[in-house]
């Protein structure tokens, strides 16, 4: 076994930043396919696995993709998702992060995965799993899986060559289809392949966001909206006028909760509701005890806190709730005199 490297330098820190901001771009990209560098490496892909080289049927996005390959595939025979994955996947994924566990103490594969793995994940396909992948469920999902190739490649180009030349290249097919396409998705003889997004509209933060439309738009027309990484229902966004302020208090998802009472604004929500102060105290990771009348609920107490990263949330809680401090330790099962403000999450 190789030595491993122990950590890096001033100027390869720096260089992992630069790669990780270069990977990043490659998978916010709204550019058309660049459909000769995908199509070669599919069908070297193929290749390897000893199979026929496929047609590429190349699709507009990911929702009519799946309508076509929903029709036709009974026709094609078998499904290649296992023997592309066994053959081609497991080779990178326990082979290679194999030789990173070799080569790499600890601590510096910990950096890696941060910069590249977490960071960038987080940015790329976490952004877009919960809305997406339920949906459309395509196999693999091309520049949005950027991350794991880049970090299985940058330790060899940047540190040392820890990969064997026929690693590179089944790597270095991973590496341009993350550079070249979107979504994909192989069977027996045809692999389906989709466009770039239009659009991946993001905040500050790297979230999708979008304040007046659609944040994320497919070139098939395929969209969703979303607040600072929540998906959210369009007219949410496109026609909040009409939205019912209440829905920012009773919506049974606690992240849409929060995105609405801030497109909504929190004053024209409570405003709008009337509440009644119950209680208040003077630190706001604590909050607001108020009391609301809802249709159909009668009288329902709510609790208005700010998290630890600023934002504020309204919380429902029990109406035998008095005190700001007591719905606030309720909300974590802990008794007042238990609970402080550092706790929070």
């Amino acid at each position: 076994m190789p030595s491993w490297i122990e950590s890096l330098t001033p100027e390869q820190e720096r260089q992992l930043v630069a790669y990780r901001d270069e990977w990043l771009a490659v998978g916010r990209s709204c550019a058309p396919a660049d459909r000769v560098p995908a199509e070669r490496a599919l069908k070297a892909m193929y290749r390897i696995l000893g199979r026929a080289e496929p047609y590429v049927w190349w699709c507009d996005g990911p929702a009519v993709g799946s309508m076509v390959r929903t029709l036709i595939r009974d026709f094609k025979g078998a499904n290649l998702w296992d023997n592309l994955w066994a053959n081609l996947w497991d080779n990178l994924g326990a082979n290679l992060r194999a030789n990173l566990r070799d080569n790499l103490r600890a601590n510096l594969g910990a950096n890696l995965r941060d910069n590249l793995g977490a960071n960038l994940g987080a940015n790329l396909r976490d952004n877009l799993r919960d809305n997406l992948w339920a949906n459309l469920e395509w196999g693999f999902w091309g520049a949005h899986e950027a991350h794991w190739p880049a970090y299985v490649n940058w330790p060899h180009i940047a540190l040392r060559e820890i990969h064997t030349a026929d690693q590179m290249v089944r790597l270095n097919l991973w590496l341009d289809l993350a550079r070249s396409v979107g979504w994909w998705h192989p069977f027996e003889g045809i692999v389906f392949a989709c466009d770039r997004p239009a659009r991946q509209a993001i905040d500050e933060q790297g979230r999708l966001h979008h304040p007046t439309e659609a944040a994320f738009i497919c070139r098939d027309g395929w969209q969703f909206h979303a607040w600072h990484g929540v998906r959210i229902p369009g007219e949410w966004i496109e026609r909040k006028a009409d939205v019912d302020p209440r829905l920012a208090l009773t919506h049974d998802n606690i992240e849409q909760r929060r995105a609405l009472a801030e497109i909504l604004g929190w004053e024209r929500v409570l405003q709008q509701l009337a509440p009644r102060v119950i209680n208040a105290d003077a630190d706001p990771q604590i909050g607001t005890l108020m009391e609301v009348e809802l249709p159909d609920a009668g009288k329902t107490r709510f609790l208005r806190v700010r998290c630890g990263t600023g934002r504020d949330f309204v919380l429902c809680v029990p109406r035998e709730m008095k005190t700001a401090l007591q719905a606030a330790a309720w909300t974590y099962d802990l008794k007042p005199d238990e609970y402080a403000p550092q706790l929070r999450t």
